[in-house]
């Protein structure tokens, strides 16, 4: 009998072993969104034929650290998430200290180094992968607190609602579905632009991993010291923004064509039994 290998050590402070598994998105998106769905399911459009208890998880943290992590996401669950979907407060206007840009920047770390650990042998586009690890260590060594500053590598935070001028109404339906629904991270890329994305339903956090020209996001940057949160007002994003709307939409579709008929039947039978159980309620 031989003893199980020794633990890598944690990502963020190196000091401690990895013997948390991680969400990679917080616990409390899914809980949501079990609660907030028709079926009582969730499905991801990667493999909409397959319901879903949970996000992805990673063992990539020390306990210590986990529990850092944790402190900001009550913060921003109390703060923001619960407004905006539990009491559906989509124009939400706060104040907020230091806690908001800890939690954006741990998020796109987190994002970011999941994405690099899961899928090592992706190459991201036009070579960034040397910006990835810088930014990684950027945001690691603000988070430990060894910094006070995440320049070039900024965090952009948006409160998101269906656009008003969507033409068409099955590209709306599906706009509508992602923008609420939605929970996703992803990479968007340009040659002289890279960002994480991290999609919370409404909430989209975007974390700067490369860009020529960061004057280009107007209105949604993340103070590191807190700041005022205003929505709706008018926002400038980067065509990268666009790029990942259009990638997430072509992922929906595509999703629908491929769900089956015993899935479409499973769905249909249990919102027949959630109503048929509301009703005698």
């Amino acid at each position: 009998m031989t003893d199980d290998p020794t633990p890598a050590p944690c990502a963020l402070c190196a000091a401690e072993p990895r013997d948390e598994i991680s969400h990679i998105i917080p616990a409390f998106v899914y809980r949501w969104l079990k609660q907030s769905s028709p079926t009582g399911f969730i499905r991801a459009a990667a493999n909409p034929n397959k319901r879903l208890q949970d996000g992805p998880k990673q063992r990539l943290l020390g306990r210590a650290c986990e529990d850092l992590f944790s402190g900001w996401e009550n913060q921003f669950a109390e703060t923001v998430f619960r407004e905006v979907h539990h009491k559906r407060n989509n124009h939400l206007n706060f104040s907020y200290g230091d806690w908001l840009a800890k939690f954006c920047v741990g998020t796109s770390w987190r994002s970011l180094a999941y994405l690099l650990e899961a899928k090592p042998d992706v190459v991201l586009p036009f070579g960034h992968e040397a910006a990835a690890r810088d930014a990684l260590e950027v945001w690691r060594t603000y988070l430990l607190g060894g910094s006070r500053f995440i320049a070039p590598h900024w965090q952009y935070f948006l409160i998101l609602d269906t656009p008003t001028n969507v033409p068409n109404e099955a590209d709306r339906s599906d706009m509508t579905t992602f923008i609420h629904r939605g929970v996703d991270i992803d990479t968007m890329h340009a040659p002289d632009e890279c960002y994480v994305f991290t999609k919370l339903c409404n909430v989209l956090i975007v974390g700067s991993v490369l860009d020529a020209n960061p004057r280009q996001w107007q209105g949604c940057k993340v103070g590191l010291s807190g700041g005022n949160y205003r929505c709706p007002q008018d926002f400038r994003v980067s065509g990268c923004f666009t790029k990942y709307i259009e990638t997430a939409l072509d992922q929906i579709r595509q999703a629908r064509r491929e769900i089956s008929t015993a899935q479409v039947e499973k769905m249909t039978a249990t919102l027949r039994r959630r109503h048929s159980s509301a009703a005698e309620g």
